[in-house]
């Protein structure tokens, strides 16, 4: 895998094509199974940013495929199963052998480039229709996990050494209306160097569109 470029949809284990909603899930369903660690989140917050964004999942896309060619070809290789005309099954009366030795020679060679041809402007076809963003998908309903790491993302930007942040004894609790109340403890440098320790707490709520609004209520 590129350092350049990760394959979020390869780690989520979800297609190209998968909808936001499908998406949602398969980020619940990789944070249940993975280690609740930096490393996790950060898996997290790009997806959510690459995957759950329609404009930046056409730019991430785009890039993805320049990276790894081959994914275009998947999806090439995809369609042609739905491209092969279906066998027809009515019953019909046995031909005659000469009709049956006439029926049995091989179809012109010319016609099979264009067959495949034809099919690569059908999978060209449904890449395009990726990258348009006019499929009908909703956004993700915001989670406990996806609330969480709206608020560390809030935190970090009031933080004097961002980098330096390191996150702990997280509560997640939902509210009644939908929202989430986050709180924890941060490490991070103050202003002089030294290692501090605050607590915060966060609001979290869903503005649809696999987006969400935070307010800091408090760090100290």
């Amino acid at each position: 895998m590129s350092e350049q470029v990760k394959n979020y949809y390869e780690i989520l284990g979800v297609p190209m094509n998968a909808s936001d909603d499908e998406i949602g899930k398969a980020m619940r369903h990789f944070i249940q199974n993975a280690p609740n660690n930096d490393e996790t989140l950060a898996i997290l917050q790009a997806c959510k940013t690459h995957l759950l964004n329609a404009e930046n999942r056409k730019q991430y896309n785009r890039e993805l495929l320049l990276a790894y060619p081959e994914l275009l070809n998947n999806i090439v290789q995809a369609v042609e199963p739905q491209a092969a005309p279906q066998q027809n099954h009515n019953p019909v009366r046995q031909p005659r052998p000469q009709l049956q030795r006439e029926q049995a020679k091989p179809e012109p060679q010319a016609m099979r480039p264009f067959f495949k041809i034809l099919l690569s402007i059908i999978g060209l076809c449904v890449v395009a229709v990726m990258f348009s963003g006019n499929g009908k998908t909703s956004g993700a309903k915001l989670d406990e996990w996806g609330a969480q790491v709206s608020c560390e993302d809030a935190v970090s930007n009031m933080l004097k050494a961002p980098t330096t942040a390191k996150f702990d004894n997280w509560v997640r609790t939902p509210n009644g209306d939908g929202s989430f109340m986050v709180t924890g403890t941060v490490d991070s440098q103050n202003s002089f160097g030294a290692m501090l320790r605050s607590q915060f707490s966060c609001k979290v709520r869903d503005k649809g569109n696999g987006t969400s609004g935070t307010i800091v209520e408090y760090l100290r």
